[in-house]
């Protein structure tokens, strides 16, 4: 994982794809980046997507069809246009690795203020720009910052037209997490 000291303060994650797969022109995330459950995920939502390139609806969205990574899965709402993330629902995995169960809790409630701060800007951003968005980092905001992953998130929207109402993770940790190195920028290795 690259180096923290390069990360604004409260930072602790770095963008590394964002992308739009289904239109022209794309630029497309390099499989070395996604894992074999991120890929499933990100396949699942291309098929979900509208062909006019809006945003797939949650009500479409099937759990059964992503029963391999469903342990890993997270589901957020997002509330006040990014301002805060709601856990609606988190895998049994993922809750083993941030060591609680914070579904029903707000990112507010759980983060520093340096760290709020930074979540709410990437979610804003997110809101803003959703689209399919690969993150590296650390699970500072549940004091669990010994703890990588790497998390590939998708955006759904609750009717269509709308901005982005949910946001689907999946969430790879430690040896499973391809992340960057500081050396060598455009690689990736296994920790």
């Amino acid at each position: 994982m690259e180096n923290r000291d390069s990360l604004p303060a409260g930072d602790s994650q770095r963008v590394v794809w964002t992308g739009l797969p289904n239109q022209a022109g794309a630029v497309e995330c390099p499989d070395a980046l996604l894992t074999d459950r991120q890929q499933t995920l990100l396949a699942y939502w291309q098929e979900l997507q509208p062909e006019d390139g809006s945003l797939p609806q949650w009500g479409s969205f099937d759990p059964l069809r992503l029963w391999t990574v469903i342990t890993r899965l997270v589901v957020y709402e997002v509330l006040d246009q990014g301002a805060d993330l709601f856990f609606r629902l988190a895998g049994a995995e993922f809750e083993r690795h941030v060591g609680r169960n914070l579904r029903g809790q707000r990112f507010s409630q759980i983060s520093t203020p340096e760290r709020l701060a930074a979540g709410q800007r990437a979610a804003r951003d997110l809101y803003d720009n959703p689209l399919p968005q690969l993150v590296h980092g650390w699970m500072e905001a549940v004091e669990r910052d010994h703890v990588t992953y790497s998390r590939l998130s998708v955006p759904f929207a609750l009717e269509p037209g709308r901005r982005m109402d949910i946001l689907l993770a999946c969430y790879e940790f430690g040896s499973n997490a391809p992340v960057m190195q500081m050396s060598n920028p455009g690689g990736v290795r296994k920790i």
